[in-house]
């Protein structure tokens, strides 16, 4: 089992992926406790994975990218069970589609380096779009609007 806490994000990724590599300075400006975890060099376990898949809503092997040119050698001509995937994922890490941010008990799928701002609270109001020639109103519409001016 993973261990889920609110204080602290969990990030689950390949260090092959770009997507990682970008959203890692997203998550470096959290003000949350980090702990990386690089399937290149820590095994998951199979309950990890199944965790992993199911918080995202998918199954084990929708997080392999089975176009990847790893992913075509390995599954070519196959059928494979979840066991199997697993392997994979251990044996073949870069075929790990997208990275899995954890957040307590929140998981995300992190298909754009941006995604994971969803974890964070809003740090500005909502701001409308000013009419052309109009200066943008930014003050806060309210006294909760939690923001740095």
């Amino acid at each position: 089992m993973i261990a889920q806490d609110n204080k602290q994000m969990n990030f689950y990724y390949s260090e092959d992926s770009s997507i990682a590599k970008q959203a890692l300075g997203y998550l470096e400006a959290s003000d949350k406790k980090i702990q990386l975890i690089n399937i290149n060099e820590t095994k998951l376990t199979g309950t990890q994975w199944a965790e992993l898949s199911q918080g995202v809503g998918t199954t084990i092997d929708g997080l392999i990218s089975k176009d990847h040119p790893s992913a075509k050698d390995v599954i070519k001509d196959g059928d494979f069970d979840e066991h199997d995937w697993i392997d994979i994922l251990n044996n073949c890490p870069q075929v790990f589609e997208y990275p899995v941010a954890m957040n307590g008990s929140s998981f995300l799928l992190v298909k754009t380096p941006s995604d994971i701002l969803k974890f964070y609270g809003v740090d500005s109001p909502a701001l409308n779009k000013p009419k052309l020639g109009e200066e943008q109103d930014t003050k806060p519409a309210s006294k909760n609007d939690n923001y740095i001016e």
